[in-house]
Order: C-alpha cells, then structure tokens, then sequence
C-alpha cells in the first residue's frame, strides 16, 4: 500500500499523465487528418471488424471421462478483432479485454509485419499506425493462431477494403504471407456455426484431423463435412491472398517475375563453385594403397566413387549455372575424398587428435576476423558462416570423442568433414569481404538507422517465434525438435551480442519446425507443397531484390531447393523452408534516414513536414505522459514480476546444410 507522503504525489502524477494522453488521443487523428488526406486513402475513422476463432482456458463444466478420472476439454468461442489506422509511423498498438498473454501481442505486430511485407505494401505500412482492439467474453489460450486474421485486417484496413463480417480464418501467419497449422479447428469450427457466420478458413492440409481411436484403428474428422452438418462452409487456404479473397473479394499481389541476379553475386559463387569443384576434379584420380581386395579398399572405393558421382553432378550444375547448388555437391565430394585420402595416410590415433587440435585452433583464430556487417545480405552470410564454424566444433569434439572410444574410421570421417565445414566458413566470409550490392550493379545496398538495435528486437523476436512453432510441433511430434539443441546457440549469440547470428540461427529453428509441420499434413501432395513454398519463397526475394539488396543466403537456398525438388523432397522441403524464413529479415531493420529521404523526394516537402511535426508532438507528449506514469509507479512501490517462457523438449537429428 502507498504511505501517505507519496500519495499526492501519485494522484498529481496519474492525473498529469491522463492529460496529456488524452491530448495524445484527441490530438492524433486530427493531427495526422492532413496527412491522411494527403495520403488519399487511409480513413482514420473508420473501424475495421473480423471474428476470432480461439479456444478458451476455462473448463467446460461436464468434463470427458477418461480411465478413472476426469480430463476437462477446452471449449471453442469466438471473439472480436477490431482495427483503426491512422497516418503514423508504422507502429502497431493492441488492447485485449481481458488481457491475452504476452506472444499474442508479438504475434499481432509481426503479423501485420509479415502481411504487409508479403503483397508489396511495406511503404504504405511504415506510414500508418495500427489500433487493433481484441474483445471476448472469456480468457483466450495464448498463441499465434490469430495471426492469419491479424495479418488480413491489417492488409484490408491498409488498402482500404471492405470486409466480409460473415467470414473467419484461423491460422499462423508465416513468412511469405504463408498461412500455417492451428489445432482446436473443430472447436472453433462450431463455435463460428453457434456465433451464425456462413464460412470458416482453414490452413491448407488439415482437412482431415485424427479424433481419436476404434478399435485400435486411428479416425478420422473431414472438417469440410463437419461444417455441413452445421450449416457452415469450411475452405482451406494457403496463404494471405487466397484468404484475402474469401474476405474482401478482391485479389492482392502479384505473380513474381524471374528474380534478378546479383552479378556481383554470379560473380563470387561462380568462382566459389569453380574452385570447389576444380578441387574434386583434382582429387577425383586419387590413389588407393591399401592391400588388393581388404575390408578397408573395398570400403574407400565405394566412397570414392560416390565422390566421383557427386563431382560430375556439381560439374553439370556449373554449367548451367546453379552456382550454389554445384559448390553443394562438390563439397559433398570433398568431404568423401579428403576422408579417403586421411585414410590412405594411416594416420595414428595420436596424430588425428593433433589435427583435431590444430584445426579447432584455425577456427579460433579464423572466427576471430569475421566481419561485422550493416546490411541485410551481410546479416544473413555472418550468421551463415557462425553457424558452419560451430558445426566444425561439434564435428572435432564428434571425432575426439570417436576416437577415444576406438571407433577410428568414425573419428577420421568426422575429422575430414569438420576441415571441410571451416573451408566452406571462409569461402562464405568472401562475400563479407566485399561491399554488398542490389541486382544493379550501380546501386548500392541499403543503410539502416538503429541498426544493433533493430537486430536485439529482431533477435528475441524470432527467437520467440521460433519456441511458438517448435511448441506447436511438439503437440503432434513430441521429441522431433530440441529447445536446447536448436537455440541453445541463438541464446549464446544474444548474450555475446551477435544478434546478426541470434536471428540467423532462430530462423533456420523456426524453419525446421514449419517443415515438419507441413509435412504432417496429410492431405497436400509433396510436390505441390513444396512448389508452394519455392513460390513464396521467389515472390519474397524477388521483392527484397527490388527493395534494393539481394538476399544472397536465401536465394542460395531457394536454388538448391529447386535443384532438389525431383531427387529429395524432404531436403527440398527444407530448404524451401530456408529460403522463405530468411528472405523476409529486413521487417526487423530499420531504413536509415538518408534513405527513407532519398524514397520520399518526390512528395511536397510541406504535407511531410507537417506530419512529422504532428507525430513528433504526439510522440513527446506520449513520453512524458509513460515517463509520469512509471514515476507513480515507482513511488507506489507497486511490484513488477515477470515470467519465463516454457521451453520446449524435443531432439532431431541434423540435417547438414552444404
């Protein structure tokens, strides 16, 4: 309780604080009316409506019996979303009745984020501010499962578009305008029929969920059936537009062109390619001497002609230039040739720790002279090649561990794999090394403002996602990720203050769990699904390109994953995942302001110098306002407790990238 010195201290400051948040209020639309005039199209005023689809966290009073207890099911309702937009500066600000958990608010920005990211009205987007307002009657199971809605009312309200009230769409809102895999869909599916609305979308693939068993046999729901007996329509959907049209009947986006190449990206993996392959060509007419006919022979020559495979397929994919994808395979091979050649030098146990030591020292020295980078492209490579030192540690400490436990042939596998993984670290650092460029050639690559501290906010962002969708996962595939295995290194990369490496790692998490979870889906046809993926995945580099940097490790990625698609399709499921969560990077940076005034040159100076004022008012008095608000917080002496996210316990084995 407050003592009574700092009680009038309190109520002056509370009521100071209202004041001037309540001229924040009244202030905002009106200042920032001009400035929608101008715009033309945002209407400040009007409020946009959609119902949520969720699953509440009270027990239903009859409770399912099951064995000699009772489990409680939770209970599908319904809620409301509502949204206002004004001219501001891209910010998105959310109130929940009752208060939802904390991942619901994150997942609410993101997805207004990813939405506006993925149909190409970024501009539009980091002018306007966003009010979005969360009513139901009930508390809400946290997550990101509103995502899907978030993300159309946000591209709706932007564009100014009409909505379809009778309409719901429930699902996670994924990089490309992806929309990704909820639960509770039959619960929500009735409670959309109870609320009286005419239709419900659905993520693409859940179709059909498993409801229990008979007599030992797994069944099976069609929700579309479902919803008939109801008196309800049920459509799946697998992105943002195809759900946009259902909602507002219009089409949004358009189908990417061919993604314009960096030369000076043709350029440097080109050469990577040719040099990684000319090795394979070199090694491909290495020598065995071992005895005529031994276990030992017999095995190198099986290797050895699996690396010779390996190198003619890289030789072919240079040719046509799919540079990353024959660096890929010729990698591969040299993996197979230097652990033949380690094999041929009958090297003593004794020896092999000491390369293992000499090569754990190289990548001490080499990490050392890892550069720092200030560009999207540069995020992307550090975290790159971070992650293939730290699987150069992993395979020495593999191969020390081999070998003492007698398992040789092992330890000098893991050892020729680990030298080749620090080779390929510093054939990636080139492209570090050398100034980034868009697609033309005369255009530089953006500059951000805030640059360390957009990528913090980056960072714990995916980081959060990436826990959301490994938690997901765990629901279907207990065990199938590791929290500690998968991010355990993000979370070192966010206390040493590599942010650049957090998110880089977070995302490739985040990816493997998407993949899984799209593979679950029983209903989509490999193929397709991964076209899908390869598609999203296209129209997002494609836009990144055009927004003035090449996403070099993404479009890497995408084109292995193109490479893959007929011989490998979980790996090219994977990698399509990839290449689509780490080509949307630049939502967490901030353009610096020398750029966004190069953008905006062609606006009249007036309006926009108008507008800044305006948000630059709103904004100091919404600062004193929270400043005077934390003071009387303080002097109430009121705690504050905050609470860690549950971390997830699941394993899967690698996957090694090339």
């Amino acid at each position: 309780m407050q003592n009574q010195k700092t009680a009038p201290f309190v109520a002056a400051a509370l009521t100071l604080a209202a004041l001037l948040l309540l001229t924040v209020l009244n202030s905002g639309p009106g200042a920032a009316a001009s400035a929608a005039n101008l715009q033309g199209e945002l209407q400040s005023e009007k409020e946009y409506h959609l119902k949520l689809l969720a699953v509440s966290s009270d027990e239903e009073k009859d409770g399912e019996q099951e064995g000699n207890g009772s489990r409680q099911q939770a209970q599908g309702i319904t809620a409301d979303l509502f949204l206002k937009v004004s001219p501001g500066a891209g910010n998105v600000f959310i109130e929940t009745e009752p208060v939802t958990k904390l991942d619901t608010r994150i997942s609410t920005r993101l997805a207004k984020d990813i939405a506006c990211e993925s149909i190409g009205i970024t501009a539009k987007c980091d002018a306007t501010d966003f009010f979005f307002r969360i009513e139901a009657n009930a508390s809400l199971v946290g997550g990101p499962s509103a995502g899907a809605a978030a993300a159309a009312i946000a591209i709706a309200a932007a564009e100014n578009s009409p909505i379809n009230s009778s309409v719901a769409v429930t699902g996670t809102i994924n990089s490309g305008g992806l929309i990704g895999n909820v639960g509770g869909l039959k619960e929500k599916i009735a409670a959309a029929a109870k609320e009286g609305l005419k239709l419900v979308l659905i993520p693409s693939g859940e179709r059909f969920i498993k409801t229990g068993r008979s007599n030992s046999t797994p069944e099976t729901m069609d929700l579309v059936e479902y919803g008939k007996s109801l008196g309800i329509e049920v459509a799946e959907v697998s992105d943002i537009r195809e759900a946009l049209f259902y909602l507002t009947g219009k089409t949004y986006g358009q189908i990417p062109e061919n993604i314009e190449i960096s030369r000076s990206y043709s350029e440097t993996m080109g050469a990577l390619a040719d040099e990684i392959c000319s090795q394979s060509a070199n090694l491909a007419n290495l020598p065995l001497r071992t005895g005529s006919g031994s276990t030992k022979n017999e095995t190198a020559q099986s290797i050895l002609e699996a690396a010779k495979n390996l190198t003619s397929e890289g030789m072919e994919k240079k040719q046509s230039q799919s540079y990353y994808s024959a660096a890929s395979m010729c990698f591969g091979a040299n993996v197979r040739y230097g652990y033949v050649r380690l094999l041929q030098e009958n090297i003593s146990t004794p020896e092999a720790l000491l390369q293992i030591n000499r090569t754990h020292d190289a990548i001490t020295d080499f990490e050392k002279s890892i550069t720092e980078a200030k560009t999207l492209a540069g995020l992307q490579i550090r975290g790159l090649v971070r992650e293939r030192l730290e699987e150069a540690r992993e395979l020495l400490e593999q191969s020390s561990a081999s070998l003492d436990k007698g398992s040789y042939e092992d330890g000098i596998y893991q050892l020729a794999f680990a030298r080749e993984r620090l080779g390929s670290a510093a054939a990636w650092n080139q492209f570090l090394a050398q100034p980034q460029q868009s697609a033309q050639p005369t255009q530089p690559a953006q500059a951000y403002n805030g640059y360390e501290e957009s990528l913090r906010e980056g960072c714990i962002t995916r980081l959060h996602e990436a826990e959301e969708h490994m938690q997901y996962l765990d629901l279907y595939l207990p065990g199938a990720l590791q929290s500690k295995d998968e991010l355990g290194q993000a979370y070192a990369y966010l206390r040493q203050k590599d942010h650049s490496s957090c998110i880089y790692r977070a995302s490739i998490a985040k990816a493997k769990a998407n993949a899984m979870l799209s593979a679950l889906s029983g209903s989509q046809n490999l193929t397709s699904l991964i076209e899908k993926k390869l598609e999203a995945a296209k129209a997002s580099i494609t836009r990144q390109t055009n927004n003035g940097e090449f996403p070099i490790v993404s479009y890497s990625y995408y084109e292995y994953a193109g490479t893959l698609k007929q011989s490998d399709q979980p790996s090219a499921l994977l990698f399509s995942e990839y290449a689509l969560e780490l080509s949307n990077l630049g939502i967490y940076l901030k353009k610096s302001k020398s750029t966004a005034a190069t953008a905006s040159a062609q606006k009249t100076a007036r309006p926009k110098i108008t507008a800044a004022l305006a948000t630059g008012a709103i904004g100091f008095a919404a600062g004193i306002a929270f400043a005077l608000i934390i003071l009387a917080v303080l002097a109430a002496k009121k705690p504050f407790a905050g609470k860690k996210r549950l971390m997830v316990r699941a394993r899967t084995k690698a996957i090694n990238k090339k």
